[in-house]
């Protein structure tokens, strides 16, 4: 497991997972990444998502379940997160079948 793996903050966590989110259907929109962009402060948006860009799909999706089965998230931190996907995916005006598996798939991560 690599350190930054451990290391992720709340707020770097969300930035990952809405990364992957506007990815979802294979065209990362500037809407999207704006939205992703102004939920958070200061560097952290460019540096999660160069490493973003660097990870597999295998690999994003086990560092998103190793942040979750590490963090102290609330129930709070959870709905407010899982919205927040729902609101990105709604961002361009409907959600796609691929969107709607991943919502899926990281509601399950997330519980």
């Amino acid at each position: 497991m690599k350190k930054k793996d451990q290391t992720w903050s709340r707020e770097e966590l969300e930035i990952y997972v809405l990364l992957l989110c506007s990815d979802a259907d294979f065209v990362q929109t500037p809407t999207e990444l704006q939205f992703i962009s102004t939920r958070v402060e200061g560097g952290s948006f460019d540096r999660i998502y160069n490493e973003y860009l660097h990870d597999s799909e295998d690999e994003r999706i086990r560092k998103i379940k190793y942040a979750v089965d590490h963090q102290q998230l609330t129930r709070s931190d959870v709905e407010v997160l899982k919205k927040e996907i729902h609101e990105l995916f709604l961002s361009n005006g409907h959600i796609s079948e691929s969107e709607k598996q991943l919502e899926d798939l990281l509601n399950d991560i997330l519980g």
